[in-house]
């Protein structure tokens, strides 16, 4: 990010975040004071997601851009907690409501794409109990990946719109 003209601050509930996020307080940083937020594979965790998006809109300039990753359909993955998953309507609807202006939403992997996705990752847990060498897992997840972006490839657009496994959004202050 530097190598761009940009300071990257990271924010984080544990490790080494410069910012330390405690879900129902203020974040350490005045209002107005970034010019983006990056919110990637965060927001499912996140209990109190008003709060949340609350504050990613406090700390954003009025020409400040949100942007945001979440599920829409993906396998429970505590950590810690795994509260929710999205619609693209109900994701839109839940960052609008916070004061955003949604300017683009992108919907990763269709339905079908993830119906094989979740599949391969049964198969790789199935596999992993079992006493085989690692290089035949690495050669069963490349081939099941490889089968994911096939799918996906040939999926019709109206099966990935609202059923994706994955959403980026793109929004800033309304």
């Amino acid at each position: 990010m530097s190598e761009l003209g940009y300071r990257y601050v990271p924010c984080d509930v544990s490790g080494e975040a410069e910012l330390r996020a405690v879900e129902g307080e203020r974040l350490p940083s005045t209002d107005a004071s970034f010019d983006a937020v990056l919110s990637t594979q965060v927001l499912e965790h996140v209990w109190d997601v008003t709060w949340y998006l609350g504050e990613c809109r406090r700390v954003l300039r009025k020409s400040g851009v949100l942007v945001l990753s979440t599920h829409g359909s993906w396998p429970y993955h505590p950590h810690p907690g795994d509260y929710r998953r999205w619609t693209k309507v109900g994701l839109e609807r839940e960052i609008t409501g916070a004061g955003f202006r949604v300017v683009k939403t992108t919907e990763l992997l269709s339905a079908p794409a993830w119906v094989v996705q979740f599949a391969a990752l049964a198969l790789d847990n199935v596999l992993r109990r079992a006493p085989i060498p690692s290089i035949v897992r690495s050669g069963v997840a490349h081939c099941s990946n490889t089968m994911v972006r096939l799918v996906d490839a040939v999926a019709p657009e109206s099966l990935r719109a609202n059923n994706a496994a994955v959403y980026v959004v793109v929004a800033e202050p309304a």
